[in-house]
């Protein structure tokens, strides 16, 4: 009889042994942190998750007893305003849930009681998931701000040029010749319409519908040849370093609006430097893997040529960062700055199928960083443009423009050069005329409401 009950006793202990194993391994598969406490608050199933993610001491874990109170104990010093250690509410329906932030995690806890006595707690890191939705909800904001800015830019844009257009034609005329005063008043009104115009093209940069001109371009030429004026237009107390690489990539960008760009970055970092500092300009080539652009939505894996602006000045805060690109926002005095530098980088960017990112604490600097994408064109040659004055024609040009007051001004302009002018309002309209006329060229505006125009 004792043999029979030894050899049952030691049955029972190998499968219960057996289902301990399975239960362990188990736990050990899910995702989440799991422990499960008795009655009487000892801690008696766990995963190492549940260690990992609470941030826990491993001697706890290794202990043969460990319970609520020990927890506490380590809880105690931790800025929870819920504290997760405590038994779930008697006679509660479904489960107990709360959210912390601790140790770089985004953690949802919750608790549940067992039916057969003792409970559950349970960590889900949902630190990936909420950066996804800010990320998600950013690029929504960004988007919306975009479309909103290009539409109020593009009308803007309208009305500068019927006033650019009508001060050209007005400060040529005989009266205006003859009149000093009254020319002087007309180029400071065409001064003042070339800054907005400056304004506009901003805006559009920021909403990517500005009118680019892609090249293959070295960008580590373009930052040498920058480097002088650079150092000119910053000032003797900043100090300007260029460091370009080796074996640098091609990269397919606007070289104008590229200059502009690092122009716009430089002035920023001065401003940042009130007592001067140092601006470091580095270009290197980048591979975005797949792991960083699935941390970054908008970023398509593949390479880049990277450029990263780097001051030592302030720094931004991340309320601050959360908000750079936005259009007109700025941390400068009123009158100092139009808050549209970094956006007209940010759109510019993302227009060309780049990515930008900045790295920045308080105090410490910032570095922004542009990834603009390789190609492997070769180097194309810098375009020229003649700088002799305005001659006309005979051809035939057929304007088509939606907006009655910029066709009005064009056509007057075009008229005055000795050019034979077809108009038209739409798209529909200009298509439908080319079935009778074969103009020379066409002018036609970039954005107009109906149906693509493709002559």
């Amino acid at each position: 009889m004792l043999v029979r009950n030894n050899v049952r006793l030691a049955a029972a202990e190998k499968a219960r042994a057996n289902e301990a194993a399975i239960l362990q391994a188990t736990l050990e598969t899910v995702r989440e942190g799991i422990g499960y406490f008795t009655s009487d608050g000892l801690l008696c199933a766990f995963n190492a998750g549940f260690f990992t993610l609470l941030d826990l001491p491993e001697k706890l874990a290794a202990l043969s007893k460990t319970g609520l109170e020990e927890l506490k104990a380590v809880e105690s010093v931790r800025p929870f305003a819920d504290r997760i250690f405590a038994p779930p509410a008697q006679h509660q329906d479904g489960s107990d849930t709360q959210h912390i932030a601790w140790a770089g995690r985004e953690l949802d806890i919750y608790k549940a009681p067992v039916a057969t006595g003792g409970f559950l707690i349970g960590v889900v890191d949902v630190t990936a998931r909420l950066r996804a939705e800010a990320m998600v909800r950013q690029s929504q904001k960004m988007e919306a701000i975009g479309y909103l800015t290009g539409g109020v830019a593009h009308d803007f844009n309208n009305l500068l040029q019927i006033i650019s257009a009508n001060l050209d034609l007005a400060v040529t005329g005989r009266e205006v010749l003859a009149d000093q005063r009254l020319r002087e008043r007309l180029q400071n009104a065409i001064a003042a319409v070339a800054r907005g115009s400056r304004l506009t093209g901003q805006l559009l940069a920021f909403a990517r519908r500005q009118a680019l001109q892609p090249r293959s371009i070295d960008l580590g030429r373009v930052i040498r040849d920058m480097s002088e004026l650079l150092q000119r237009t910053l000032g003797e107390n900043i100090q300007v370093e260029t460091v370009i690489a080796g074996g640098l990539w091609n990269t397919l960008a606007d070289p104008n609006q590229v200059e502009n760009t690092v122009l716009n970055l430089a002035i920023n970092a001065r401003d940042a430097m009130p007592d001067g500092g140092k601006l470091t300009l580095e270009v290197a080539n980048a591979h975005l893997d797949d792991a960083y652009a699935a941390a970054h939505g908008d970023v398509m894996p593949g390479q880049y040529v990277m450029l990263a602006v780097t001051d030592t000045g302030a720094g931004m805060t991340p309320e601050v960062m959360s908000q750079v690109f936005q259009p007109f926002f700025t941390t400068k005095p009123e009158g100092k700055g139009t808050g549209l530098g970094l956006s007209q980088a940010y759109g510019f960017t993302k227009q060309s199928g780049g990515h930008i990112k900045i790295y920045s604490e308080a105090g410490h600097g910032a570095t922004i960083k542009l990834y603009l994408p390789r190609t492997r064109r070769e180097t194309d040659a810098p375009a020229v443009t003649g700088a002799g004055r305005v001659e006309g024609g005979t051809e035939r040009i057929l304007v088509v423009e939606d907006d009655e007051g910029v066709r009005a001004a064009v056509v007057d302009m075009l008229d005055e050069l000795g050019y034979r002018v077809s108009l038209a309002g739409n798209a529909e309209t200009a298509l439908a005329m080319l079935k009778d006329v074969t103009p020379d060229l066409i002018f036609t505006d970039v954005v107009m409401p109906g149906r693509p125009f493709h002559p």
